[in-house]
């Protein structure tokens, strides 16, 4: 994710602190037994096309390929931070920074 930050267009960095910041005073927020946190920002799952496709899948900080399927947005269009909640540890784990991933295969729906 390092490589993420430092790939990061200069315009799109106050954008992505500020999201950075709302998600983990979220998580720092999160009470247990709650599913998940109230996230001040939106946060929605992926389409399932891209889920299908692989295009929410990242490293996690173990070494483990994972599905981030959360995601908020940054800007300029199209960023985006996917993320995952992690509810044993009742926090919330970045798995990539940057612009929207796509491929060929992506329907144009699900652009």
């Amino acid at each position: 994710m390092e490589d993420d930050l430092r790939n990061l267009p200069a315009v799109s960095v106050p954008s992505v602190r500020a999201a950075l910041l709302s998600l983990n005073a979220a998580a720092e927020a999160w009470k247990p037994g709650d599913s998940e946190p109230a996230w001040p920002i939106k946060v929605v799952p992926e389409s399932d096309t891209r889920i299908n496709l692989g295009l929410c899948n990242f490293t996690d900080s173990d070494g483990v390929k994972r599905l981030f399927s959360l995601h908020t947005r940054f800007r300029p269009k199209p960023g985006r931070i996917h993320l995952r909640v992690v509810t044993e540890e009742e926090g919330v784990r970045i798995g990539y920074i940057g612009r929207k991933r796509l491929t060929e295969d992506v329907p144009r729906s699900s652009r």
